[in-house]
């Protein structure tokens, strides 16, 4: 008789345990919403009172985070979901890409990044000179896409992309030179917006622009969004331990990164006699200005590329014009 009785009071605690298992929430998964960021200017280059230098961390795995829809073979672009339905939309809500200024007469490239998601180019296709190419960018390492009118790199993975990117971008070392190596004194004005950096990177890690760029060696580059909350420019030279090249700071400055909005930026490089001048400026306010005039070793003064660079960073750019001085 007691077992008859304690039959129906295991069941119902069976019952409330597997109500409780049921009910609990999945794991969070981390967007740009979820973590502080700066409410700094894109016009002043500055920090807001209660303004939080946290950078946004991505979650692990491909095409997971960002506020816009992953772009890739078999996924609309618009909707983030699989072509046919299926899918989840991407967390976070799809923010349109801020208004194409009018180009001033005389740029020498001008990418607007106008046109349906597609993958602009990736490595594959400059390894094996076959595949999706451009007429502007050559990209040695990950994947450049057009999603929503603007250039976007992908969620920022390890994979060898192939020649779609369909089995993930590269983009967690992300390397795009122009094709034209004609510009020597030039401006270079872009729009970035950051959505985030992978974790466990270093201080380095963010959104960077190369100038006067003759290989992977001896470049100028001048890094406008790192994890450190700084824009650093410096000259590589070629001979040392970084990836075969040494690199020498000609200055830094803070600048705290407003994660998920969009940043204007206005970047020369001229002549000055025997030196090169490069500056950086924002809003028509200049950030920083440093003279090369032979740090670590010789100035770099021969004509060369201008590109973009990431590292461990998933980022949207566009507006990228380059005009002769």
């Amino acid at each position: 008789m007691m077992e008859r009785r304690s039959l129906p009071v295991l069941l119902g605690l069976a019952a409330v345990l597997v109500t409780s298992a049921c009910s609990t929430a999945p794991p969070k998964v981390v967007t740009p919403d979820d973590v502080p960021s700066t409410s700094a200017s894109p016009k002043s280059g500055g920090k807001d009172k209660g303004a939080k230098d946290a950078p946004q961390v991505l979650a692990d795995g491909p095409f997971q985070v960002g506020p816009l829809y992953p772009v890739g073979p078999g996924l609309d672009g618009k909707t983030g979901k699989k072509k046919g339905g299926g899918s989840t939309p991407a967390p976070g809500t799809t923010t349109p890409p801020p208004p194409n200024d009018t180009p001033a007469p005389g740029a020498v490239i001008n990418d607007t990044f106008d046109g349906p998601d597609r993958l602009v180019t990736n490595a594959w296709a400059k390894w094996n000179r076959a595949g999706a190419t451009s007429p502007i960018w050559e990209v040695t390492s990950g994947s450049l896409f057009r999603r929503n009118g603007v250039g976007y790199s992908g969620y920022p993975d390890s994979a060898e992309p192939n020649a779609e990117s369909s089995n993930g971008t590269g983009s967690n070392i992300f390397r795009a030179d122009t094709k034209r190596r004609d510009m020597k004194d030039v401006r270079v004005d872009l729009k970035i917006r950051n959505l985030g950096l992978r974790s466990g990177g270093p201080d380095t890690d963010g959104i960077h622009v190369w100038l006067r760029y003759q290989t992977q060696f001896e470049l100028y580059v001048v890094s406008l969004n790192r994890r450190d909350n700084s824009i650093v420019i410096k000259k590589k030279l070629a001979g040392g331990t970084e990836n075969g090249g040494t690199y020498h700071e000609l200055g830094q400055t803070g600048y705290t990164v407003p994660y998920g909005k969009w940043q204007s930026f206005s970047l020369s490089i001229r002549s000055a006699g025997d030196a090169a001048v490069i500056t950086v400026k924002q809003g028509g306010r200049q950030l920083l200005s440093v003279t090369d005039r032979g740090t670590g070793g010789h100035v770099i003064t021969n004509q060369g590329a201008v590109g973009v660079r990431a590292d461990r960073c998933e980022f949207e750019f566009t507006d990228f014009r380059v005009y002769n001085l």
